[in-house]
């Protein structure tokens, strides 16, 4: 009887042993899995934290080539600006020696200025001219007026885009004494 018992115990003792062996291995099994489940996460985290920087790094090129266009854009107005600036000083010069060639005023007049307002005809023609300042005499400005049309076509480019600044255009002439 104490045999059995004694058998009856080691029997129970290893199936208390298979049953803690089994525990242990689903134990690990799960553990195995979390750890897979974690490599995995791992895994995508580290494919998205890559795409995350390529795209960085495309969202950075672009931002770079629309500032590198946005200053070549800055720069083109910039010329064109400054090719304006140029031909429309050119052609008020060109514009006021024609004006002031044909202001017949009194030799014995000192020093005089007036500013004029002129619409000018994409042709050059004389639209309207008007005083918009006075030299201080009614009859030096009224000359002054006179020659604006006396020099009509007045020069003017001959490009559309060119013209535009000169249909409306404020032009001090004086008088040379």
């Amino acid at each position: 009887a104490k045999q059995i018992a004694e058998a009856n115990a080691r029997l129970k003792a290893a199936r208390d042993a298979e049953k803690e062996i089994a525990k242990e291995a689903r134990a690990r099994e799960a553990a195995e899995e979390k750890l897979a489940k974690l490599a995995k996460q791992t895994s995508d985290l580290e494919k998205k934290a890559t795409e995350a920087a390529k795209s960085a790094k495309a969202n950075e090129k672009a931002l770079a080539e629309v500032q590198a266009a946005e200053q070549k854009r800055q720069a083109e107005q910039a010329r064109e600006k400054a090719r304006q600036d140029s031909l429309v000083n050119a052609y008020a010069l060109k514009i006021r020696d024609a004006i002031e060639s044909n202001w017949m005023y009194p030799s014995t007049t000192g020093k005089r200025t007036c500013l004029l307002a002129l619409s000018l005809a994409p042709t050059g023609q004389v639209l309207d001219a008007r005083l918009v300042k006075s030299s201080g005499d009614d009859s030096i400005d009224r000359l002054a007026i006179a020659a604006v049309y006396k020099s009509s076509p007045l020069p003017v480019p001959k490009d559309s885009g060119d013209f535009a600044p000169f249909r409306q255009i404020n032009l001090t002439v004086s008088t040379h004494g």
